[in-house]
């Protein structure tokens, strides 16, 4: 029984974050853009 419990309430403790309304910052474009800009010129990533 504890152990059903415990597997509950871990679950919750995980959901809860992805539960917000806070819009991840991957979804504003400007910022997207920016951040793909900034990559390039460092040479972080790179295009296939």
């Amino acid at each position: 029984m504890h152990k059903t419990q415990l597997l509950i309430a871990l679950f919750c403790i995980l959901l809860c974050p992805g539960c917000n309304k806070e819009k991840h910052f991957i979804t504003n474009e400007a910022y997207r853009t920016q951040v793909e800009k900034d990559f390039e010129k460092t040479g972080i990533i790179t295009r296939r």
